[in-house]
């Protein structure tokens, strides 16, 4: 599952660097535009999450599949939210206070996401984070470094 993050990341960036660059030239946005920005950011956002989870180039499938759920429901999420048709503000339904599509991108792409990923780290946290052998190894690395730099700056 680790394998797949770098190509989500590579993927992400090049379909927002062209959504962006289309956009950004004379004349109207094609009307790919907006749905490879929802897309590329799920893409992106899947892989970063990826990359950011994996210890010694490995990912559990089931966060990797965790984080791939949360990146297509982000871009899908943003692909209905374009895809639905505009309604006059004045005349908009409200949820929560909030315009439909207002209160669905805030709570929908938003929020959701932002609680579904901490659970399941809490839930990981103790097989996912760095034991006392890797907090040793890093704690010497640090020193390591540190008296590099003091030697480089004559202390």
């Amino acid at each position: 599952m680790a394998r797949l993050a770098l190509p989500l990341v590579w993927v992400g960036t090049v379909v927002l660097t062209l959504a962006y660059g289309f956009a950004l030239l004379p004349g109207d946005a094609p009307a790919w535009s907006p749905f490879a920005l929802a897309w590329g950011t799920g893409a992106l956002l899947s892989g970063l999450l990826m990359l950011g989870a994996s210890r010694d180039g490995a990912l559990e499938p089931r966060v990797g599949l965790l984080f791939l759920g949360t990146g297509l429901w982000v871009a899908a999420g943003l692909s209905l939210l374009l895809a639905a048709p505009g309604v006059d503000a004045a005349d908009a339904p409200l949820f929560l206070g909030l315009p439909r599509r207002a209160a669905f991108l805030l709570l929908g792409v938003g929020v959701a996401p932002g609680l579904v990923v901490p659970v399941a780290y809490g839930l990981l946290f103790d097989r996912h984070t760095l034991g006392e052998d890797d907090l040793e190894h890093l704690r010497r690395v640090a020193l390591e470094v540190a008296d590099e730099v003091g030697e480089r700056r004559g202390v």
